[in-house]
Parts: structure tokens; sequence; C-alpha cells
């Protein structure tokens, strides 16, 4: 079993940039069992996983301003 565990450091909310692009062909490539992806955003998107996540942050939560799409745990 293959399990992968990412902190993306906050991609943007376009599904087509270079860097999420880069995220989510990396991903495939590698395919894994089971994905944990840590600062990350609901742009980030794969065909065949079951997908759990924190829901969407406001654009300023804790004082830090957050891209649209953007989560993380919040408690």
């Amino acid at each position: 079993m293959k399990i992968l565990s990412w902190n993306l450091e906050r991609p943007n909310n376009n599904p087509d940039s270079g860097k999420n692009i880069f995220i989510v062909d990396l991903i495939e490539k590698i395919n894994p069992d089971i994905i944990f992806l840590t600062e990350t955003n609901s742009s980030i998107q794969f065909q065949n996983y079951f997908c759990h996540h924190s829901i969407a942050l406001p654009e300023f939560h804790d004082g830090q301003v957050y891209r649209k799409g953007e989560n993380r745990v919040r408690y």
C-alpha cells in the first residue's frame, strides 16, 4: 500500500496553473492508495479518489488572508 503525505504550501485557486498541474501530475504518476494533503486548495482535484476535506476558509481568518478555495483545520 502506498501512502502519500504532502504539504502543498498554499497553491492558488487556478487548476490550470503550472504548480497545480505539476502537483496533480506527480501524484497521479506516483499512484498512491491514500493521499493526505495539507495547506491545499479545492482547485486540486483528482478523478479516481474519494475526497474528504475541511470547509473552505473565508478570505480573512485568524489574522491571515486566504485565497478562494483554501482550506485548513479551523479549530
